[in-house]
């Protein structure tokens, strides 16, 4: 840290005082500001620690975040980009091209690693704020094998679907993706020359086409749609720890019996024992319109788990459409055995 050598007078270029804060080092990696510190990647680039100043004890303390995941920075990391909103996230690319993300509010006591899938490798992430949007977004360099060549795109993530779209037949879930709006149905979506011999998602008025082949920058659709949603396909995967409480919770076998999910704005969800063992969650109710895209449902969601006893008891929740999903909470009932 720098200051002036004494307390109270001005920094100048001939009262000016070096003194070391921590023994932690730094890796020559753009720190990011969160909230009231700094955020800092460790002399090894495996480590990341946040840095704020403390006046009850009048100096600054450091915090590792990555304490009780440190397997997620296998690899080193390469650059990062600190989102602010609309949710705070920071962004990390390794020199390996994956791609990880950490929901960060410390004020909050929130530190929640995840890896990205992106169907590529991403070189550097950069964070731009976005003023008519009121959030940040998030550009990419990301290179892709396309049709035999090896390619960079510079992409950025979108939200997705706004809040307050009622149904999803507006939804952008892919990635590297294109949307469309047309005056009358089409049977046949064009421009996808980027994308040529990749396997895509579709997205038709709302609902889930069956995945497609880029021919000649063109994907057929099984119905025709005025909306569509044309990407690559990704997966969310959430998986509840298992459940723990109790001094000898780990040796007892246990079972749920159900599970409960609270979502919001979602349309189309799995869960069960494991992301393979997952069944579909209806959304669709017998007085819905039929001609109309899956309304988005916010709520708590019920679903009895079968299965016998075991030692892990987990729970996966599993995205694998173009669909809106978000998960604000997992409950599970757990019976205990001896």
């Amino acid at each position: 840290a720098i200051s002036s050598t004494s307390l109270g007078e001005a920094l100048t270029p001939s009262n000016v005082k070096y003194y070391k804060i921590s023994s932690v080092g730094s890796a020559p990696v753009r720190p990011e500001f969160v909230e009231d510190g700094l955020v800092f990647l460790d002399s090894f680039r495996r480590g990341f620690n946040f840095s704020t100043y403390s006046t009850v004890y009048d100096k600054y303390q450091i915090t590792d975040i990555t304490k009780f995941n440190p397997q997620i920075t296998n690899g080193k990391i390469k650059s990062t980009a600190f989102c602010k909103k609309k949710l705070p996230v920071l962004w990390c690319c390794k020199e390996d091209g994956d791609l990880i993300g950490c929901t960060l509010s410390p004020v909050n006591q929130v530190v929640a690693w995840f890896t990205a899938d992106v169907s590529g490798k991403v070189e550097s992430v950069c964070a731009v704020p976005h003023f008519l949007k009121e959030k940040t977004d998030l550009y990419l360099l990301v290179r892709r094998d396309i049709n035999g060549a090896s390619v960079l795109y510079l992409e950025v993530m979108e939200d997705g679907l706004t809040d307050d779209a009622e149904t999803a037949d507006e939804a952008f879930f892919t990635d590297c993706g294109k949307s469309y709006s047309f005056d009358s149905a089409q049977s046949e979506l064009d421009g996808l020359s980027h994308l040529e011999g990749c396997t895509v998602a579709i997205l038709g008025d709302g609902a889930i086409e069956p995945n497609g082949i880029v021919k000649n920058g063109k994907v057929s659709l099984q119905f025709a749609a005025k909306k569509a949603c044309v990407g690559i396909p990704y997966k969310t995967v959430i998986v509840r720890e298992p459940d723990m409480q109790g001094a000898d919770a780990d040796k007892k076998v246990k079972k749920i019996s159900d599970i409960m999910l609270r979502l919001y704005k979602t349309v189309c969800i799995r869960a069960g024992r494991s992301e393979t063992d997952a069944d579909d969650i209806t959304f669709r109710n017998t007085g819905d319109s039929m001609s109309r895209a899956v309304p988005r449902f916010t709520g708590d969601k019920k679903i009895n788990f079968g299965g016998g006893w075991s030692d892990e008891c987990e729970v996966a929740v599993v995205q694998d459409n173009p669909l809106p999903c978000v998960v604000l909470a997992v409950y599970a009932s757990v019976m205990k055995g001896g």
